[in-house]
């Protein structure tokens, strides 16, 4: 019998997770981990005391900022665990267009401002 694939787009993961779905859950508090992995190693080599988090991920509200928190928890010297602040973007999924499009504008301003 031929397998049959279905896609999951992360809208739907993270419904599943916020139903109960073990596997869905599994999957984001994976998704905390690794990137817990790399925020600490941020952390103790650029001494950060706030990590804005944005993107879709922040659909999954608290099914991945508890094991994202704990995971850091874990990983990251308790002086700087203390004095950390992890906070979710305000800008929501739309930080990286909107970060693009003013270093264009202040490109195109600066450009300008130069020019006699």
């Amino acid at each position: 019998m031929p397998s049959r694939c279905t896609q999951l787009d992360f809208p739907t993961l993270v419904a599943a997770s916020e139903a109960g779905n073990v596997t869905a859950r599994r999957g984001i508090g994976e998704a905390a981990r690794w990137l817990a992995i790399a925020i600490s190693s941020a952390i103790h080599l650029l001494d950060l005391q706030v990590v804005v988090i944005g993107g879709p991920i922040l659909q999954a509200g608290p099914h991945f900022f508890e094991p994202l928190r704990a995971e850091l928890a874990q990983r990251t010297m308790p002086t700087h665990f203390h004095a950390l602040q992890l906070v979710p973007s305000q800008l929501s999924e739309n930080g990286p267009a909107i970060g693009a499009a003013s270093l264009m504008l202040h490109q195109l301003i600066s450009a300008r401002q130069r020019t006699p």
